[in-house]
């Protein structure tokens, strides 16, 4: 019988007889010696029935009784987040189950993949998600967690949590920040302490790039400094690296190189030592497969000798530095090969792996580790580093009570537990011209978050503001992200009354006589035939009322304003039959000016004289309110619908219109419009895009 069969048979005997469960205390301690897999979260499969994984169980038996003790294994944000709530730990009960079942601990590795993709929160809003992530896989799984009562299992509670993974490399954060990495290693760790006070917080494991450009590989020891200078050198209580130099001799310099950077900038023990604990939490060299093609040497068995020796030369040269670098536990990458390698990195196993995934025996290297392994004694816990809070962790929240010159900013602050100020900035650029006066304190002082407020005034209307939280303590100062609000447009009537080349404005809101007032009392209109004032209005919030005409006769007709070769017509329909909406007094074809009309099914504008086809039906503008501008600058025209541009041409001639205007009727045709007419306008010049949008944004419903 093969080792692996009896493995299986001796599971399901172990799977029919564990009872109730069996608590112990938290440990003080953590193993020396650690591995990862190239199965990750997924080592001991789905669940414990029918998806459990007895090959990933067999290797977490081999470990646990050669006191390697520690699995590294990935917790993902996407596979436990179900319709908004934390709940789906299916997969990683199982795993760690069957973990502490044979002894071993899991190194949670705190990391989000939806698609399998790498997806660094970067923004507020993801950090706050992710860290209520973080908070929810230690109330399940850390010392007080509620998943060991129910386990039937010894409890190995999670005591060390790593905030990603390689985080300045493009391949896990594209691309990488230091910045945005400090705020994510700043709200987990609030978040964790919140749930677990004796949390220990693991500065993601950095890779060492054999060419780090600047911008999508950054150096591991500049990443390491930029990330302390914003969370302070209390900020995380373990710090991990990785090393797949090609050189076991060089990489233990390497690690030499980060560890004098975190003395430098996080300061030092008594003993000269880093304050922080240094985990290897990932390294490792390939083997190769045999060449058939060459029978006077046997690469396989070449390649595997080479990487015992790598790892002894590794070993040998980091493991001597154990107190002088504050080393934690060591990890080799990976247990075991892919079942059928096609890369290097698969081949990255301590041992082999069969076709169907099974274990295929050890490679040397396996014997070598675990020589080191087995005799090896507990280290201690990194050492918690709560004294000195870091800089405030801080939420840039979305503005209310907007108002046309006035707003409320929004935010929270969580204060790291230290006397802390704030203020807002904003402006109509990032350069952020002013700032909420003077700095208001946060209340209480702790590690939660507050919400916090400020009111600012003398805002102009209809301007985008850019604004940011900005929160100062004795260790830094943090923004939060910035964001934008766009104060309230002045009514519709002043923005139009505003707007240069106004002539004349008929808001058509009488509720008696036959008389238009003209808002600038240029040129007063009058209306004629059938027509019913008083009607619901176009605006959204403006009580100011309408005019409906009946399409057998009734208009509106000013006698002006005269225009030249350039000008604008704007208003708002609800056009329910007719042809034209708003036409000068020509009366034949191909003349005059028309707002908009109707010919064979296609809406049209002729300005100049000249007519121009939009390509849209003309049903798509009818029976609702709706926003048409009309203008000309010399030879060049442009329509717009609702605030956007539906079409612009060229070619139109000088021709000026006609005096007088006729709204609701086409020219002096005995054709009339059916529908409402509201808020009409002439300008002498030709609106911009900006301001058409302007104008459509003040009143849109």
């Amino acid at each position: 019988m093969s080792a692996g069969l009896r493995y299986v048979l001796n599971v399901a005997a172990t799977l029919l007889v564990v009872g109730g469960p069996v608590a112990v205390p938290a440990q003080a301690d953590v193993s020396a010696f650690g591995v990862g897999a190239l199965k990750a979260e997924w080592l001991a499969g789905y669940n414990g029935g029918p998806g459990i994984d007895v090959n990933g169980l067999f290797d977490l038996d081999l470990v646990g009784k050669s006191n390697v003790k520690l699995y590294r294994a990935r917790f993902r944000q996407d596979q436990v987040l179900v319709n908004g709530t934390y709940s789906q730990w299916t997969m990683l009960d199982n795993l760690v189950k069957q973990a502490a079942l044979e002894d071993v601990t899991l190194q949670a590795v705190l990391i989000n993949m939806p698609g399998e993709q790498y997806t660094p929160p970067t923004t507020d809003a993801a950090r706050a998600s992710f860290a209520d992530f973080a908070a929810a896989a230690a109330r399940r799984y850390g010392p007080s967690g509620n998943f060991w009562s129910g386990c039937g299992c010894p409890a190995h509670p999670v005591e060390v949590w790593e905030v990603w993974n390689e985080p300045n490399v493009s391949g896990f954060w594209n691309p990488p920040s230091p910045h945005d990495y400090a705020l994510l290693l700043q709200a987990v760790r609030s978040k964790l302490r919140e749930v677990d006070p004796e949390a220990r917080i693991m500065f993601g494991g950095l890779a060492y790039p054999s060419r780090p450009n600047g911008t999508t590989s950054l150096e591991p020891n500049g990443f390491l400094q930029s990330v302390i200078a914003t969370v302070g050198p209390s900020g995380f209580d373990a710090l991990a690296v990785h090393s797949y130099h090609a050189s076991a001799s060089a990489g233990v310099s390497a690690i030499g190189a980060t560890v004098a950077t975190l003395k430098t900038y996080a300061g030092t023990a008594a003993s000269g030592a880093p304050r922080q604990q240094v985990w290897v939490n990932e390294f490792g060299t390939p083997t190769t497969a045999d060449d058939p093609a060459t029978t006077s040497v046997n690469e396989q068995q070449t390649s595997e000798a080479a990487q015992r020796d790598w790892l002894n030369a590794f070993l040998d040269g980091l493991l001597p530095n154990r107190a002088a670098w504050n080393l934690g536990p060591v990890f080799w990458y990976s247990l075991r090969d892919a079942a059928n390698p096609t890369a290097a990195w698969q081949r990255l196993g301590l041992r082999r792996t069969q076709a169907d995934d099974s274990d295929g025996g050890p490679k040397p290297a396996w014997t070598a580790y675990t020589e080191r392994s087995a005799p090896a004694t507990a280290l201690t816990l990194p050492t918690l580093l709560a004294a000195t809070p870091s800089a405030p962790v801080v939420t840039t929240d979305a503005a209310t009570s907007i108002a046309a010159t006035s707003a409320t900013l929004n935010g929270a602050i969580n204060p790291e537990n230290q006397p802390t100020t704030y203020h807002f900035e904003y402006g109509t650029s990032t350069g952020y011209d002013s700032k909420t006066a003077p700095d208001q304190p946060v209340s209480p002082t702790d590690y939660a978050s507050h919400p916090v407020t400020a009111s600012v005034s003398g805002l102009i209307p209809g301007t985008t503001y850019h604004y940011r939280l900005a929160a100062v303590n004795a260790t830094g100062t943090t923004y939060g992200d910035a964001r934008t609000f766009t104060a309230t447009s002045r009514s519709y009537r002043d923005t139009v009354l505003v707007t240069t080349g106004l002539t004349s404005y008929w808001r058509l809101g009488e509720h008696s006589g036959t008389a238009a007032v003209d808002e600038t009392g240029s040129s007063p209109g009058s209306y004629h035939g059938g027509y019913i004032l008083g009607g619901p209005g176009a605006l959204a919030g403006d009580l100011d009322s309408s005019v409906a005409f009946d399409g057998t006769s009734g208009e509106m007709t000013p006698a002006g304003p005269a225009l030249a070769s350039s000008g604008s017509l704007e208003g708002w329909f609800n056009w329910q039959g007719g042809v034209a909406l708003m036409r000068d007094g020509t009366s034949t074809g191909s003349t005059g000016w028309i707002l908009a009309y109707d010919s064979g099914g296609r809406l049209h504008y002729r300005l100049g004289g000249t007519s121009f086809n939009t390509g849209r039906a003309t049903s798509s503008v009818k029976n609702g309110w709706h926003h048409f501008v009309a203008t000309k600058n010399a030879g060049n025209v442009a329509f717009y619908i609702d605030g956007q541009l539906a079409h612009s041409g060229t070619g139109a001639t000088s021709t000026a219109p006609t005096m007088p205007w006729h709204v609701m009727r086409n020219g002096r045709y005995a054709q009339f419009t059916r529908g409402s007419a509201d808020e009409v306008a002439v300008y002498d010049g030709a609106l911009s895009a900006a301001t058409v949008r302007q104008h459509y944004n003040a009143g849109r419903r």
